[in-house]
């Protein structure tokens, strides 16, 4: 619960909204589909008796909702935002590595500019993992009784880019991330 406009209200924040209400008829499905997104259809329409309840949802994939999502009284609004640009990036790499050993061949820039496309949680888990890679790599110098110092290199840094791109690429449609805000009774 939350306080707005004096009142408390219930929020429901529902991520991948797109599985809850897919576009139906597909030959697919077998009618599961339809039957689930009727079902949901039918709660958010129940839902125009409780003024104090907020409805968010959010998708990526708006070529994959069902029409009827977007009927008055379910979906009230359409926010969209971008993914980030290059100075975005750039801020969100600096925020990622801020207190971490870098080696002086890292080049912020340079990252950000190889990662197009990507949002905050595409950052976050290359840094992450860049640094766990920099872990592995002086725990295997230690093995070997050379000394070591942990510095995460660039060479860490693209290696948990290339991480990344073969295990999932970024999903975002024409560069838009969508959040669609469908129930809201004031």
């Amino acid at each position: 619960m939350i306080l707005w406009k004096g009142y408390f209200v219930k929020l429901f924040i529902g991520s991948h909204i797109d599985a809850l209400a897919p576009k139906r008829g597909a030959e697919t499905d077998a009618g599961a589909v339809e039957r689930m997104a009727s079902q949901f259809f039918n709660e958010l329409d129940g839902l125009s008796d409780l003024s104090q309840v907020i409805v968010i949802g959010a998708t990526n994939r708006e070529d994959l909702l069902d029409p009827a999502l977007m009927r008055p009284g379910r979906l009230d609004y359409i926010l969209k935002f971008n993914v980030p640009d290059e100075k975005e990036r750039l801020e969100i790499f600096r925020i990622n590595t801020r207190g971490r050993p870098l080696r002086s061949d890292v080049d912020l820039e340079e990252l950000a500019g190889l990662t197009e496309g990507m949002v905050g949680s595409h950052i976050a888990f290359i840094c992450k993992r860049a640094v766990t890679l920099a872990i592995a790599e002086l725990i295997n110098q230690q093995q070997e009784k050379t000394s070591g110092k942990l510095l995460v290199s660039a060479a860490h840094f693209k290696a948990a880019l290339k991480e990344l791109r073969e295990s999932e690429a970024p999903r975002t449609q024409d560069g838009v991330i969508q959040v669609l805000r469908f129930h809201k009774n004031e």
